[in-house]
């Protein structure tokens, strides 16, 4: 490397990059030189984290106006549909002769993330080898390294906690508001149902369970960071009343809503994977689906399509264990800045 703590710039345009390279950077404080590092997240909250400058700005335009300069040893980005956007950045890096990579944590959507772009990273950091394949199968003549995700380094303290945590009936839907997510195509179209059929099925099947358990559920909904209750209370309107269950909007961070739930449901969220990763018993409720889903057709996750079968997969859900990284994120990615800076 150019020092021994390489100065890193760190861009970041939607929740879960901003939450993953945050937890990226706090597992490598003593590996960079984080005084000298840049954190911006572009039209997205910033993160609560000591030690390395934070610059939220709008848009590629306004990021230009703060006038960094090539000092950087590498950029490190995300990933989305919204490619062009993306690529603005890895375009930049290259005008200035920072090597660049991008950090793909998604097993959906590959193709859309590397098209009709002005410029390609350096290289693709993926999390594992499902991930691998599906952007080396696109054949750019890009580089792609596993790394594993930085979010999942963090699971590994919860598991003790979730343990010792008396359960209490609570089971959480993660909602996924496609639509709203830079899609360019209609997601119920495409996929034969959205996240508001996914939970429609979600709270009559576990409304199901209750009663034949003869128990009251507490049903919270977590909000994807870019929904709003507006939408779901609109949507629970139109759902008859479920008697076995208190519905509500969930206000517990996603910790908390992993070492207290006893069920985690959802369609195709990534919360859903990291979920199952730390052990909890996760349903992927697709009703009418047309598709496969990369993420969440895994093990660890029950895929439920109907509401008969519904109960049965609740009981094997109950059969998950925690199937932890064996290796840190941050030191899969230590290792790779070793090898090419």
């Amino acid at each position: 490397m150019k020092r021994i703590k390489p100065k890193a710039l760190f861009i970041a345009r939607q929740p879960g990059t901003v939450n993953a390279f945050t937890s990226l950077i706090l597992n490598l404080r003593e590996k960079l030189s984080l005084t000298d590092s840049v954190f911006i997240c572009i039209d997205t909250p910033l993160p609560v984290l000591d030690g390395v400058t934070l610059k939220k700005v709008s848009n590629f335009e306004e990021f230009l106006t703060l006038g960094l300069d090539n000092s950087f040893d590498f950029a490190l980005t995300g990933t989305s549909t919204k490619s062009l956007l993306d690529s603005e950045f890895w375009h930049w890096s290259k005008s200035k002769s920072i090597p660049c990579f991008a950090f793909h944590d998604q097993w959906v959507n590959t193709s859309e993330r590397f098209s009709n772009v002005k410029a390609l990273p350096d290289a693709v950091l993926v999390v594992d080898q499902k991930a691998k394949d599906l952007v080396d199968n696109l054949k750019l003549s890009l580089p792609s390294h596993i790394i594993g995700s930085p979010l999942w380094d963090a699971l590994t303290a919860l598991v003790p906690l979730r343990e010792k945590y008396p359960k209490s009936n609570l089971a959480v839907f993660a909602t996924e508001p496609a639509t709203s997510l830079g899609a360019s195509f209609s997601y119920k179209k495409e996929n034969g149902f959205d996240d508001l059929d996914a939970l429609a099925l979600a709270a009559e099947s576990m409304d199901t369970w209750a009663a034949r358990n003869h128990q009251r559920w507490a049903f919270e909904i977590k909000l994807h960071p870019i929904d709003s209750a507006e939408r779901i209370f609109t949507f629970l309107k139109t759902l008859p009343p479920y008697r076995h269950l208190d519905i509500s909007i969930s206000s517990k961070n996603k910790e908390e809503i992993f070492i207290q739930s006893n069920f985690i449901f959802g369609a195709r969220s990534m919360f859903l994977v990291e979920a199952s990763i730390l052990g909890v018993p996760v349903l992927s409720f697709q009703p009418n689906r047309i598709t496969n889903s990369p993420a969440t057709d895994r093990p660890g996750i029950v895929t439920v399509e109907r509401l008969d079968a519904s109960i049965q997969a609740m009981h094997e859900s109950l059969n998950n264990s925690a199937r932890l990284p064996k290796k840190l994120s941050a030191d899969s990615f230590l290792q790779f800045l070793e090898s090419v800076l």
